[in-house]
């Protein structure tokens, strides 16, 4: 089998570079790759432009000059991956024999609701469900498109955890420390200031609490300028972080704290399991088809820091619903997110779409 997969330059961060920097090498397939969207710094709409022109007319070449069997699309559901990502999959229909996969790595359930439900609901279908099939990275993803008329298969996957965030021993876990991790890009939509209030309430009746943010973004200089006005202490800020750095604030946290408004499925959260921490998370995108509140954290629908605030004094007032969250979370993970299972599953999922119908 001959597979082309469209994606972002892996070079640069992101969900889907990751994603694919991570399988780059290990599929048991031929796999090419079409690199779409900046290479640079660059931005403006003239850039974008002339950016997605190219795009098309190198990926239409692409098509042309080489024969696949399947071509594999990743957008976002949002205005500007819908515009730019749907011409690919038209193209792709119209200039070659292959079948094509929509892979939903983000999936904004507002946008979902106002935009495809509403007045742009046929020219979505038409133009999507053109594809031989879809994958997301939730069940109530699923059911979305299946609601709007989606009649090809919908197959449900998650992201991905490098073998390098399995933890390899069992996690000292102390009550003489707490920890509190909030790694993921700093915005308000990722919870952050939710996270530092936790941590607020938390700290004045926990004077050993610490709270670690690592990551970068729009809010990054003004959740610092929070926590100054505010006097709140013991907040580290480690900027972007990766590799060996971003291990050792895993390994360093004792709790996990990602109180996200709307994901797919993050995953900063399986790489904290992988790593052996419990979670506290909200109910978001992919995340409640496979975490048990309770056994592998907490998990909940509120947005009140009292409330992740309690969540987190429940798992220090208690070791042993610790140790047994950790053992948990590290052997769900190892079963579930390592690269050799999740290909295993992604490349049954290919196989099927391609064979299917064939004799």
């Amino acid at each position: 089998m001959k597979i082309l997969i469209v994606t972002p330059d892996p070079d640069k961060s992101g969900g889907v570079a990751n994603y694919y920097k991570t399988l780059s090498g290990s599929f048991s397939y031929d796999v090419d790759y079409f690199i779409m969207g900046s290479r640079t710094d660059k931005d403006g709409i003239v850039y974008d432009i002339k950016r997605l022109i190219i795009d098309y007319r190198g990926f239409v070449k692409k098509i042309k000059s080489v024969k696949y069997d399947l071509i594999v699309i990743n957008p976002t559901l949002d205005a500007k991956s819908v515009l730019r990502d749907g011409r690919f999959i038209m193209l792709a229909k119209k200039h070659s024999m292959s079948k094509v996969i929509v892979f939903w790595r983000g999936f904004y359930l507002d946008f979902f609701d106002k935009y495809i439900m509403g007045r742009f609901r046929k020219v979505f279908s038409r133009i999507f469900f053109k594809a031989d099939a879809q994958i997301v990275l939730g069940s109530v993803f699923k059911k979305k498109l299946e609601s709007i008329g989606c009649i090809s298969p919908v197959f449900c996957e998650t992201t991905i955890v490098d073998d390098k965030f399995i933890i390899k021993k069992k996690r000292e876990i102390t009550s003489d420390r707490l920890n509190i991790l909030f790694l993921a890009r700093v915005e308000k939509d990722k919870g952050i200031y939710e996270a530092i209030q936790a941590y607020e309430i938390v700290k004045k009746t926990n004077a050993i609490a610490r709270l670690t943010v690592a990551g970068n973004g729009f809010e990054l200089e003004e959740a610092k300028k929070y926590v100054i006005k505010n006097k709140i202490e013991d907040v580290g800020f480690l900027g972007d972080i990766r590799g060996k750095d971003k291990i050792e604030a895993f390994e360093n946290a004792d709790v996990y704290l990602f109180p996200s408004y709307y994901e797919g499925m993050p995953n900063s959260v399986l790489e904290a399991m992988g790593m052996g921490l419990p979670v506290i998370t909200r109910n978001v995108g992919g995340v409640p088809d496979f975490f048990v509140n309770g056994e592998m954290g907490y998990i909940t629908d509120s947005f009140s820091p009292e409330v992740f605030a309690q969540c987190i004094k429940k798992l220090f007032a208690n070791i042993e619903l610790r140790k047994e969250m950790s053992d948990i979370n590290t052997h769900f993970a190892k079963e579930n997110f390592l690269k050799t299972i999740v290909l295993k599953r992604l490349e049954n999922i290919f196989a099927t779409v391609v064979f299917k119908n064939k004799n």
